[in-house]
């Protein structure tokens, strides 16, 4: 498990994780690595597990990597390598869910000051993304999460919680 941090001047900084690899091919990860990259943006404990399950079942077939990443707000009162919780915490339960992946997974933790700016730094545009959560005929947190990557230009697919 690997440590690494990476600074986007004050609004953002990541840790890289973990990178496990299962069932996935030994090449090795570099510039020409063309496989599809497929990104499970962290919503809950249960909504996460959710993105991951189908994300096992949708990518089962495909040499496909993917990326569970997980954006932490910090207010401007706190120091951007300083959250209100302990990192500890986070890394292990970003370790835990990023274990039921089936394949090759890399974790990243997101320290940011804003998650929409955050997220337009980390994906590339048209990226397929998997988002988890409950439907409601009102819009959940998770919803809106799904709503605003779609308008970012992302393929977007919601797992429902039922």
């Amino acid at each position: 498990s690997s440590m690494r941090t990476h600074s986007w001047g004050e609004s953002c900084a990541a840790v890289q994780l973990c990178r496990q690899r299962k069932y996935g091919s030994d090449d090795a990860d570099g510039p020409d690595d063309r496989r599809l990259e497929v990104f499970v943006v962290f919503t809950n404990r249960d909504g996460t597990s959710a993105a991951l399950e189908m994300a096992n079942r949708l990518t089962e077939r495909l040499s496909a990597r993917l990326r569970l990443i997980r954006l932490f707000e910090v207010p401007y009162s706190l120091p951007l390598d300083r959250p209100s919780v302990q990192m500890e915490f986070l890394e292990r339960e970003l370790s835990t869910l990023a274990g039921q992946a089936l394949m090759e997974i890399s974790a990243q933790i997101f320290l940011c000051r804003d998650k929409q700016r955050a997220l337009q730094s980390v994906m590339r545009s048209g990226a397929p993304v998997i988002v988890g959560g409950r439907k409601r005929w009102w819009p959940t947190p998770e919803q809106k999460l799904a709503q605003a990557l779609a308008r970012a230009g992302h393929r977007v697919i919601f797992a429902e919680l039922r």
